[in-house]
């Protein structure tokens, strides 16, 4: 995804043998989404510093990594008096995603699946984050009892894809109905409960969920 740097003989070239080359301007292009001031926040590349290899290295990586792009590259050119160069960030924006759907969803707040997987209308569209997904959404539903959930995407996990529809089997719920400690004789159950996760439920239904990870850290 990172463009390699121009070649021999090009203006980049040029500007590795001229003394302390200087950027006149820094350019983006193939933006329209995300504005100029927003890429310009995530770079440190700018006019009348040097135009150093490292740096533009690291702000290619830098613009990757905010996910708002899919292609990052660079070009550099002189300036009409070969005094100075001009840099371009050559941008190829992440499509949007336009409908994202969790089929089967009940028992689970929309706004926390949204939380877990980031995935909701408008957000960038990101094959790999909609594959993740899968995995995140099957860990809240254990967090939150449901020890038999089935989460499977159907739509979403290749590159390009602005559609997101996930298939959510919630299954029943499983609840800590009573705690008992047996075999226990020189400590009491008062002691042993302060080293476990696991609780009853309390008043109103609250709490209980019973979770096999945390079953299991406790014993």
């Amino acid at each position: 995804l990172i463009a390699a740097w121009m070649s021999a003989g090009s203006s980049f070239a040029l500007a590795q043998t001229a003394p302390e080359p200087v950027l006149a301007e820094v350019k983006i292009e193939g933006n329209t989404s995300v504005n100029d001031e927003q890429v310009r926040s995530k770079i440190k590349s700018k006019a009348g510093r040097p135009l150093d290899r490292a740096t533009v290295d690291a702000d290619l990586r830098a613009l990757l990594a905010t996910k708002w792009f899919s292609d990052v590259n660079t070009k550099v050119d002189q300036t009409a008096d070969g005094k100075a160069y001009i840099l371009t960030f050559i941008v190829k924006e992440m499509p949007i995603l336009t409908s994202v759907e969790f089929i089967g969803r009940k028992q689970v707040r929309l706004k926390d699946i949204e939380a877990a997987t980031e995935l909701k209308k408008g957000a960038r569209a990101d094959a790999i984050r909609a594959q993740l997904a899968k995995r995140q959404i099957l860990q809240l539903y254990h967090d939150k009892g449901f020890q038999k959930a089935e989460v499977e995407l159907l739509e979403g996990g290749k590159a390009g894809d602005t559609r997101v529809v996930i298939s959510i089997y919630e299954g029943p719920k499983f609840e800590v109905g009573k705690i008992d400690f047996v075999g226990n004789k020189f400590v009491s159950d008062a002691v042993l409960r302060t080293k476990i996760q696991s609780r009853p439920p309390i008043a109103f239904g609250l709490g209980g969920h019973y979770s096999e990870e945390i079953f299991e850290e406790d014993a």
